[in-house]
């Protein structure tokens, strides 16, 4: 059932993100498909297109913590195991403080 749920729940993303055949999605639509996904289906659309180049924390945690989505876009080296290096797109839903260091942690398929 769980399986389902969630087999679903990533068909339905990868149809409202504009999602093509080799898994590739344009930063926009996968920004306007997840707000179409969020208003679709009852969690918290975004609020505005609020774009920020770097990492401000604090910023980033007060988002979180209004319940606002946030779309974490990386610079990855070896993502897919392929040796190669580009970009790729994150939901960010949470954070974690250490004495180690700050962490985003992030829902990714």
């Amino acid at each position: 059932m769980v399986m389902r749920f969630i087999q679903q729940t990533y068909s339905r993303l990868w149809e409202t993100m504009k999602t093509t055949s080799s898994g590739s999605t344009n930063m926009r639509d996968g920004y306007d498909g997840i707000s179409s996904y969020c208003s679709t289906y009852a969690c918290n659309a975004a609020k505005g297109s609020d774009f920020k180049d770097g990492l401000d924390w604090n910023w980033f945690k007060t988002n979180i913590n209004n319940g606002n989505f946030m779309i974490v876009d990386a610079a990855v080296r070896h993502y897919e195991n392929n040796g190669g290096s580009g970009y790729h797109a994150f939901s960010g839903v949470g954070y974690q403080e250490t004495s180690t260091g700050n962490y985003i942690r992030v829902g990714d398929q």
